[in-house]
């Protein structure tokens, strides 16, 4: 058994990881942080706030769409429609005045800047799919 706070298993389990691994280049050079797409790094940090500030079915029922990247005086801005099926996923979505999908756009801002080492600015429209008014 491997247990990390008891301290059980873990020379072991290190012994046996090291005896696997093959010699060889690494598949990417060090100075990279990730192998997905800025946009994906973009839609990730958004996806996972969802899923921390809202519970139930409103996270598996979000979809995203890209609508614009643009960089200007260092400052890159994303704007995205998220998704949802239902008006009163888009109102748990939006929270109280709109302070939960404020705290899901600057943290997932926040996030994206410390990955990609530069200022992002998150636009983020949420809207019940077949739907066409914005909020």
């Amino acid at each position: 058994m491997v247990s990390a706070l008891k301290n059980k298993g873990i020379e072991e389990l290190r012994a046996y990881l090291l005896k696997c691994a093959k010699p060889g280049e690494w598949t990417y050079h060090s100075s990279i942080e990730s192998d997905l797409s800025q946009l994906s790094v973009v839609e990730d940090a958004i996806r996972e706030k969802i899923l921390l500030r809202t519970n139930r079915e409103v996270p598996y029922s979000v979809t995203q769409e890209n609508l614009g990247w643009s960089e200007k005086s260092g400052v890159t801005t994303v704007v995205q429609n998220i998704y949802v099926d239902r008006v009163g996923q888009k109102t748990i979505l939006l929270g109280p005045e709109g302070h939960t999908i404020q705290w899901i756009r600057d943290a997932a801002a926040k996030d994206v800047s410390n990955t990609l080492k530069k200022k992002v600015e998150l636009k983020l429209i949420v809207k019940v799919r077949g739907e066409d008014k914005i909020v």
